[in-house]
């Protein structure tokens, strides 16, 4: 038991750059990054030895606003993000041990590495209508790429499993380790995956009280990597890490409406509905290939008593 320091580092960068190209176009620049460097990380509750963490984030945005016509603009953005994390044990030059009182030695999930390049597209254009009500209508297109890596090694540095706190004794059985075990094999997967939206909105003034707001949103998503396929017997197939089919029918309605009852100004009722899909998880896809028994394998070696 006691208190262990868990030092974090952290710089945040932040740089944004307005230019007007004449009276109709302007353009903005924005820079981030993050670098952290966290000691400890993990640590705590049983486990006495962490991980040392390292995040480098950056990003970089270019957007353009061109105003057409009175009622009409359009505006453009390109992204690039690239994020880093890096997770490595404290211990390394012993393996871990697993006691009913604590763990410590080589933490069995690292080292750890998450690589992602991620590229965004965004146009929006938008016009304003003053025929039966006001109404400001926006449509666009979204297009997202992202390419990724990733490593996560168990135990590779080897782990001992004990049933007591005592220390091991060569003359005492009940000492022993009651079994071993080993991460040994491919640990890293590199896969993409592309993302595009197209979408269509109408905020619809259509008196002094009431406003709508509505909207439709179409998404597709496309996903490449690895796949694993595992006989297991009669002619059957295993694949872990299946990439699903294309999916075509991600349609996401939004509806949303804001009321004065009274027309006072005074009070507002503010109600609203969207149905959303979110992208393929990554961690899913990754451990089912990791895990299965043939790229990456976690040997384990135990007494048969």
């Amino acid at each position: 038991t006691g208190v262990r320091p868990a030092p974090i580092d952290r710089t945040l960068i932040t740089a944004k750059v307005d230019h007007h190209i004449n009276p109709n176009n302007s353009m903005v620049f924005r820079y981030n990054l993050e670098d952290r460097k966290t000691s400890g990380f993990y640590a705590g509750g049983l486990y006495v030895d962490g991980v040392n963490q390292s995040i480098n984030a950056q990003s970089f945005a270019g957007s353009e606003t061109a105003v057409l016509s009175e009622d009409t603009f359009n505006e453009l953005l390109v992204q690039y993000g690239r994020y880093l994390r890096e997770d490595a044990p404290e211990v390394t030059d012993r393996p871990a041990e697993f006691r009913p009182g604590s763990v410590q030695g080589h933490h069995y999930c690292c080292p750890q590495r998450f690589l992602e390049n991620r590229i965004e597209l965004l146009d929006t254009f938008t016009h304003a209508l003053h025929a039966k009500g006001e109404h400001t209508l926006k449509t666009g297109a979204d297009y997202i790429h992202i390419s990724s890596e990733l490593t996560f090694s168990q135990y590779v540095g080897g782990a001992y499993f004990f049933g007591t706190d005592d220390p091991f004794n060569p003359n005492d059985p009940n000492t022993f380790p009651s079994f071993f075990e080993l991460g040994v094999g491919n640990d890293t997967n590199d896969d993409t995956n592309n993302q595009l939206s197209f979408f269509v909105q109408d905020d619809w003034r259509v008196n002094e009280r009431l406003t709508l707001n509505l909207g439709l949103r179409y998404d597709v998503e496309w996903f490449d990597g690895p796949q694993s396929a595992i006989p297991v017997g009669g002619g059957t197939v295993l694949v872990l890490g299946k990439i699903p089919e294309l999916d075509k029918n991600n349609f996401g309605p939004r509806l949303g409406f804001a009321y004065d009852p009274w027309g006072n100004g005074k009070t507002v009722v503010r109600g609203g509905y969207g149905r959303y899909f979110k992208p393929i998880l990554h961690n899913v896809y990754n451990n089912a290939l990791l895990f299965d028994s043939q790229r990456y394998l976690i040997l384990s070696v135990g007494d048969s008593d």
